[in-house]
């Protein structure tokens, strides 16, 4: 049936998710079956990853976990190539910076490693982003500690 899920995991339900997600890649088109498959999947998706964490309202700023920031215009609040970006807080204080950009081109990501490390601040980038799950990426920001 499927490359992603053993026998176990394959239940009635999963087969009729995967065939009808077929059928609308099939007459609408595989953009079409991305967007549903990421509607269903963002929310909890964001859910699950922000659990632990607050998401601070305001200006997503990655320079409030090692500064306090007054958000002036050149204060660089964000590294270049953000997207979708989000500042989660734990216990009420800053602890990661979180981006969603649909890409990063070397130059790009190279100016943002150079942010982080202008700022102290150690990056992570994984494929699994809870924006538009398959689309973006998910690159987290944090102290750096070490």
């Amino acid at each position: 049936m499927s490359r992603f899920a053993d026998g176990q995991d394959a239940t009635e339900l999963y087969r009729q998710a995967v065939c009808a997600l077929r059928e609308l890649c099939r007459v609408e088109g595989p953009g079409q079956a991305m967007r549903a498959s990421a509607q269903v999947l963002s929310t909890p998706m964001w859910r699950a990853f922000t659990e632990d964490y607050s998401v601070s309202r305001g200006v997503p700023c990655a320079l409030r976990l090692v500064q306090h920031c007054q958000h002036d215009p050149g204060d660089q609040c964000e590294p270049p190539g953000s997207d979708h970006s989000s500042l989660l807080l734990r216990n009420r204080r800053p602890d990661t910076f979180v981006t969603q950009p649909y890409s990063l081109d070397g130059t790009t990501l190279r100016q943002m490693l150079d942010y982080a490390d202008e700022h102290g601040l150690k990056v992570s980038i994984s494929g699994i982003s809870p924006h538009f799950p398959g689309k973006t990426l998910l690159v987290m920001m944090h102290r750096n500690t070490d």
